[in-house]
């Protein structure tokens, strides 16, 4: 999985009860503060973006390249690795990956900043279940439309707090080839596809959303990109999510969910409330970290770190993909008149195979894509 690395902008805005004063924004200069983001996974290598804040007329790159990067073991106080620099300030480790069970301690630091450190652990891996997508599902007046319905189960195993975020996407294709077969062009599409998450267009709101456990949460009014949520109403149970949503055609579809610890929770959901108010709405988790501002009015987004700003925390993953059947395609090359048979004969183009979403029928009629699949079936074969 991809890290999401994020730069900080600075914005100052001075308001006071009965005037306003002008301030240029080039007499505004921010401190020297590190931003440094490391979200840790066991199935990646330890990497990490570090940065600084700068004023929000500087639109120069401010990647910071001369940080020293060190992960001890917290409790053993133990050197696990030295990361090192890549490009564009991030930071990366060789061959060595985090484990569950483990506290680790990250320290950067910086000549003429000073060190950024915090802590974090990896929480134990949780699964969802009965993963689906249900196609016109129903009809909701207002906003007058269809919808679908995205369903999954989770099996909350463990008694203390455990975190979640769940993220469907949908493959839609976007590169296609055209073959010259006889006199006519055929349409190929190849599997190099884009991938969108599944959100009403603006984020996930109060339309799309019946189930209570995420209701709970308060972040609805944020239009959210993605769901997150903890067990609070479910602890050491488990509960099943329906969740009406606008979701578009595609190739595939996919879902992955997030086993979080606190720490990220606490700033996924912050961060979430951040950029609503910041105008930044139905982002995507792979972009939704740029440009957040921790200086400004909007609220606060949460961070571990002492000495700067960021985010060190720890997740694990789940990734599934829908289910797909290969299909026979043929097109339409020529009408011919048959003199024989006195009648226009079909010339067909030679078959090719492709992949096309399965869908399984429900007992009312509806169809539901099943997302059980641990391969992807749109990589390139």
């Amino acid at each position: 999985m991809k890290n999401a690395f994020f730069a900080l902008f600075v914005i100052v805005v001075i308001s006071l009860s009965s005037c306003i004063e002008t301030v240029t924004v080039d007499s505004v200069q921010p401190t020297n503060i590190l931003v440094v983001n490391c979200l840790i996974s066991p199935d990646t290598v330890f990497s990490c973006n570090v940065s600084s804040i700068y004023a929000v007329n500087d639109s120069s790159d401010h990647y910071v390249t001369n940080a020293t990067v060190d992960i001890y073991n917290n409790e053993t106080d133990k050197l696990v690795c030295e990361l090192q620099h890549d490009s564009a300030g991030v930071y990366v480790a060789e061959n060595v990956a985090p484990a569950e069970g483990i506290t680790y301690r990250i320290e950067v630091s910086v000549d003429n900043y000073p060190i950024v450190t915090g802590t974090t652990t990896i929480p134990r891996k949780q699964e969802a279940n009965n993963v689906g997508i249900v196609q016109y599902a129903g009809y909701e007046s207002p906003p007058n439309s269809d919808y679908s319905e995205l369903r999954f189960t989770v099996d909350d195993q463990y008694v203390e707090a455990n975190y979640y975020e769940a993220v469907f996407s949908v493959f839609i294709s976007s590169n296609k080839d055209y073959l010259m077969e006889g006199n006519r062009y055929v349409e190929k599409i190849t599997f190099n596809d884009s991938v969108y998450h599944i959100s009403d267009a603006n984020g996930f709101s109060d339309f799309t959303l019946v189930d209570a456990v995420i209701r709970t949460e308060g972040l609805m009014e944020y239009n959210p990109s993605t769901l997150v949520l903890s067990d609070n109403l479910f602890n050491y149970s488990e509960h099943s999510f329906s969740i009406r949503s606008n979701v578009l055609s595609g190739s595939a579809y996919s879902f992955v969910m997030y086993s979080l610890n606190e720490d990220l929770y606490k700033f996924r959901s912050t961060l979430f409330q951040h950029l609503y108010e910041q105008g930044a709405k139905g982002i995507s988790r792979l972009d939704d970290l740029a440009g957040l501002d921790f200086s400004s009015k909007a609220i606060d987004v949460y961070s571990n770190l002492s000495g700067g700003y960021g985010i060190f925390a720890g997740y694990t993953t789940q990734i599934l993909y829908s289910k797909f059947d290969i299909v026979e395609i043929r097109n339409v090359m020529d009408l011919v008149y048959s003199e024989v048979e006195q009648k226009l004969d079909t010339v067909w183009s030679e078959p090719y195979y492709d992949k096309r979403t399965h869908y399984d029928t429900l007992f009312d009629g509806r169809t539901i894509c099943f997302l059980n699949q641990t391969t992807n079936p749109y990589e390139q074969d």
